[in-house]
């Protein structure tokens, strides 16, 4: 089941056109919904937080435009017609489609797309990781780039390219179809366009390390449908064999399998060393 989403910004400076993303809104057949910036759960529902909106220069015109979202979206044809009126600072824009929303509450997709997109929390938040998760994941993450680093092949950021032609590169944008870019663990760009994530399935949170996987695949479907002749996703996951009878597990292996072209076990010491080959093999390349 597909979901259409908008996303609401914040034009500070209509000169320049530099924009915030402040809010998201999502239509599935006949449902819609909506968070913004600023709102807060309360016993009846979402309630603005006035303390907020002071990176607002005027926060009762943003409380205005929100107010008003909301009252279009009651109307038949609201969610259409919010794209309609780009006068302001304040303006609504189409954002894409998610699928494979089935059986997901539609409160659930628009919290994780605001997650994703408007929140400060980002991607930590959209996957619910906690502090000892994320650190987790950042071994794992650092086990790789130490080793690609050890191999010549890392250039992390603000670091210079060194000898090699075609380096992996370590945190760097990547556009999809989305309007903000992934910034996938690593990349290496030779003509192919390989985008790499890591997902420890080790961690004790299993449904975190699911969520985290459905994520990688995701952020590598939108990035194939950009670049359908050059993306090339690779997800390194962190799997013990006890990890496999857990049933988020192998349901974040399946959803990692179907996007990208491989999945390499780090803890699988034939796997490992093809996939740091294969990575100075085309840096090395001419």
């Amino acid at each position: 089941m597909i979901a259409d989403y908008l996303i609401a910004q914040y034009i500070p400076d209509l000169f320049r056109h530099e924009t915030r993303n402040v809010g998201i809104i999502v239509r599935r057949e006949n449902e819609t919904a909506a968070r913004f910036f600023g709102e807060i759960e309360a016993p009846a529902g979402l309630s603005m937080d006035g303390r907020k909106l002071r990176a607002f220069e005027y926060p009762d015109v943003y409380r205005q435009w929100v107010d008003y979202w909301r009252s279009q979206l009651r109307r038949e044809a609201g969610f259409d017609s919010l794209c309609d009126d780009p006068r302001g600072s304040f303006i609504v824009r189409r954002g894409g489609q998610v699928s494979d929303t089935e059986g997901d509450p539609i409160a659930d997709v628009v919290n994780f797309l605001y997650s994703l997109i408007v929140s400060e929390g980002g991607f930590a938040e959209a996957i619910g990781a906690i502090e000892t998760e994320s650190r987790a994941e950042e071994s794992l993450k650092d086990a790789v780039g130490d080793e690609l680093d050890r191999a010549n092949v890392l250039v992390r950021p603000n670091e210079e390219p060194g000898l090699v032609r075609y380096p992996v590169r370590a945190r760097v944008q990547v556009l999809g179809n989305l309007p903000e870019p992934h910034v996938p663990s690593f990349v290496q760009d030779n003509g192919l366009l390989f985008v790499m994530e890591t997902v420890d399935f080790t961690s004790r949170e299993k449904d975190r390390a699911k969520d985290h996987a459905a994520f990688a695949s995701y952020m590598f479907e939108d990035i194939r449908r950009a670049h359908p002749d050059r993306a090339h996703p690779i997800a390194v996951i962190r799997l013990r064999p006890e990890d496999r009878e857990f049933g988020p597990v192998r349901y974040g292996i399946a959803i990692l399998r179907q996007e990208a072209v491989d999945v390499v076990n780090w803890l699988d010491d034939t796997e490992r060393a093809a996939f740091l080959a294969d990575r100075v093999r085309v840096a090395m390349a001419q």
